[in-house]
């Protein structure tokens, strides 16, 4: 059932958007609403995210933020954190290209790393570093769709297995 009393103008977003103190309470509306939702008006709400603007939680139906501009991220997320998601993911993410796209082309530069016998050690641990950085903040701002994620997390995972056996077989570049 969809609460009426929690209806506010969001200055962020320009429209009047559902409002919840509470991460939690977000997440229970959706985990109990989205498919009514869903049915009534054709776009069904699958995330929660905080609104700066707001102080509270909000619920979309969009899988992740589209613009990872700094000032798109610093008024989400506030000056601190919406600086450092920016330079994190901006070391990954390239221009007009999505967020799993860039973890895509990553993961494979560090497959193609692995596939000679000769490895450099200290590229592929940079580029793991960084990946396990990007990682962490995607899913903390919820940026990308949890089952792409995970698929591509997946992958990094058995990547970075085959990288631990190489380094204690491989002669060192």
């Amino acid at each position: 059932m969809k609460p009426t009393k929690n209806k506010f103008y969001c200055e962020a977003c320009g429209r009047t958007k559902t409002l919840f103190e509470t991460e939690k309470e977000a997440e229970l509306f959706l985990l109990y609403n989205a498919d009514e939702i869903g049915q009534l008006n054709g776009k069904r709400p699958i995330r929660v995210y905080y609104c700066q603007a707001c102080h509270g939680f909000h619920v979309t139906s969009q899988p992740y933020h589209y613009s990872f501009t700094a000032e798109a991220l610093t008024r989400r997320f506030g000056e601190k954190k919406g600086m450092k998601i920016y330079k994190t993911i901006g070391s990954i993410i390239g221009f007009n290209i999505s967020i799993s796209a860039s973890l895509k082309r990553k993961i494979k530069e560090l497959a193609r790393n692995l596939k000679y016998e000769s490895i450099n050690i200290c590229r592929c641990q940079a580029i793991i570093t960084q990946l396990e950085r990007v990682f962490t903040l995607i899913r903390y701002a919820k940026l990308e769709v949890q089952s792409k994620l995970d698929e591509l997390s997946e992958k990094f995972r058995t990547i970075r297995k085959k990288y631990r056996q190489k380094i204690s077989t491989a002669t060192i570049a």
